[in-house]
């Protein structure tokens, strides 16, 4: 609840929204949806009812006027949607970043709000490349035991007379200070995508000095193990390709 709370807020106090651009269809889906769903009430109508009615053959025509008005809305929803973007690059002078946007999806043409997934296959020791993420875990799952339970002998004698032990930092320890949370703050990149937490770094942007000084107090009150939040002892292992393939482990390095 601790980061629902944060995006309630961010919400509640940001003075712009960021959307990402979803496509013609969405652009213009209030009048876009009215007209398919009547088209599809009529189709349904026409499957339902017996030939030898005599209704039929109205439903047919209707049904034929209603594919027309779907297609002519399909087509002024994409005109509308490239002068959109049209616009949003005459406004160049006044926000070359969004503009530029705009430029990159007019160049990707009206599909390039589909993002491509990046999907895993991981070779099997039958050679085959995995299917399910159920197979890539059983690929990588000894790799991580592997690399994460690794047992190596340590001489501490070595270590004692060899590395010189650094200055103890005492001022580490102290309570986090308003003046480091706001520059903190101020230094998260923007647009960026959230982690587990669903948080995107824009959120705290927004936030108001009023929530930040509430965030403030709860980030002290975990320094100082007086509260526990158990969203914070979680983390993500992201297996970063290499190689577009993924077709074997090594070629991938492990993120988290």
């Amino acid at each position: 609840q601790f980061n629902e709370f944060i995006l309630q807020a961010a919400t509640e106090t940001a003075t712009k929204s960021n959307t990402p651009d979803k496509g013609w269809f969405h652009h213009s889906r209030s009048t876009l949806l009215p007209t398919i769903s009547h088209r599809d009430q009529l189709l349904h109508t026409l499957r339902t009812t017996k030939p030898s009615s005599l209704n039929t053959t109205a439903i047919k025509i209707d049904l034929k006027l209603a594919q027309i008005d779907v297609t002519d809305s399909i087509s002024l929803a994409k005109a509308k949607w490239s002068a959109h973007q049209a616009k949003r690059i005459h406004n160049m002078r006044f926000n070359p970043k969004d503009a530029w946007k705009a430029v990159k999806v007019l160049i990707g043409g009206k599909e390039s709000h589909h993002l491509k997934p990046v999907v895993m296959r991981l070779r099997q020791p039958t050679g085959k490349l995995a299917t399910t993420d159920a197979e890539n875990v059983n690929i990588m799952a000894p790799h991580l035991e592997k690399v994460f339970t690794a047992q190596r002998p340590i001489t501490w004698a070595a270590l004692e007379d060899d590395v010189k032990k650094r200055d103890i930092m005492e001022e580490l320890n102290r309570e986090i200070e308003w003046e480091e949370l706001l520059a903190a703050v101020k230094k998260l990149a923007n647009d960026k995508s959230p982690g587990l937490n669903h948080v995107p770094p824009d959120a705290f942007k927004a936030l108001s000095y009023q929530n930040l000084g509430t965030l403030f107090s709860y980030l002290n009150a975990y320094w100082r193990e007086e509260v526990d939040f158990t969203e914070w002892h979680e983390g993500q292992i992201v297996p970063v390709p290499k190689v577009e393939t993924l077709a074997t482990q090594t070629n991938g390095a492990v993120s988290h």
